[in-house]
């Protein structure tokens, strides 16, 4: 591992001020008799033992530090120690962790969130990207799925009539076995009413279960199985207008084209449903990277800070601030 650290480093020069004069810690700056900083560093210097108006140094000299905030009113006998106030003053410089489970539920929401807050940039991008492809190709694969459901369904209500699979059911249902048990379908004379409408579907679907042959009863006209059962059945093929007649197993030519444009349209109905799952496994393959990333930011950078007072040759006192902040590779 190579480490390549970045050292900060403030100086300061403090010189002997009044009581209650406030200085503040500035890159480069020496806060001169007299001066007026504010916070963040606010401290009120008080000389105990030796006076700024040029007394004699009888005692060597000390400085307390008072935080602002912290009351005022020094004690010449009250002795705190400079390094902890200093400690307790100074603001928070370090990087804050990234939190791994946070991370990984925020991408699992919204893919590229989690990457983006572990700072992995590019791969918020394209797991971004990814979600919003995704989204995009599904609405149209199910766009264009139902423009072909509309399209057979308008196939099938122009050739396909319950009216003419009841009339053949009618003349050829005793021809099967079971056939004894059909019943007659009644068929209403008027033509000018729906086809589904003319017919009693009770009747039809008694003679429908008399027949071991014939695996299903048809549903209501409009249901999704109705259009399901005319195209994929042979039982059903009898109510083509292409098929009058012939051997039970032999297709019409509009039962297989209607079949084929239902197969068109599950086939856009199935790459949607593949899409979503391929959504799905964007948001887990997001969750786990940004996690990672997250961790991989907790390793990857350290900052460390300090402060120091150093006591100068001439009586003044030099602040030594540092931050060492670490990039691991």
């Amino acid at each position: 591992m190579r480490t390549t650290s970045i050292l900060l480093s403030f100086l300061i020069g403090i010189t002997c001020i009044p009581y209650s004069a406030h200085a503040q810690q500035t890159a480069a700056v020496t806060v001169d008799k007299g001066a007026y900083c504010g916070p963040p560093y606010a401290a009120c210097f008080t000389e105990a033992t030796r006076s700024c108006e040029g007394g004699e140094d009888t005692h060597p000299f000390s400085l307390a530090l008072e935080m602002r905030g912290y009351g005022s009113g020094y004690s010449p006998g009250e002795k705190q120690g400079l390094a902890a106030v200093l400690q307790s003053s100074r603001p928070a410089l370090q990087f804050r962790r990234k939190s791994p489970f946070l991370a990984g539920l925020f991408s699992m929401v919204i893919p590229g969130t989690g990457e983006l807050y572990a700072g992995s940039y590019w791969l918020a991008g394209l797991f971004a990207a990814l979600e919003g492809a995704g989204w995009y190709f599904n609405l149209n694969e199910r766009k264009l799925g139902d423009e072909k459901t509309v399209e057979y369904e308008e196939y099938a209500d122009s050739h396909w009539s319950v009216v003419k699979y009841a009339e053949w059911l009618n003349e050829n249902a005793k021809n099967y076995p079971g056939g004894e048990n059909a019943v007659h379908i009644d068929i209403h004379s008027d033509t000018d009413l729906p086809h589904w409408e003319r017919v009693d579907w009770e009747q039809l679907h008694q003679t429908e279960m008399a027949i071991p042959q014939f695996s299903h009863k048809l549903e209501p006209y409009g249901e999704q199985q109705y259009y399901e059962l005319i195209g994929k059945y042979n039982q059903y093929s009898y109510g083509w207008d292409d098929k009058n007649e012939g051997d039970y197993w032999d297709a019409s030519p509009r039962f297989l084209h209607y079949s084929s444009m239902r197969g068109s349209a599950n086939d856009h109905y199935n790459t949607a449903n593949t899409i979503v799952n391929l959504i799905v496994l964007n948001h887990v393959a997001s969750a786990l990277n940004a996690a990672w990333a997250a961790a991989r930011f907790n390793e990857f950078v350290d900052l460390r800070t300090g402060a120091q007072l150093r006591r100068l040759p001439d009586g003044r006192a030099d602040l030594h601030a540092n931050a060492t902040l670490s990039f691991h590779f």
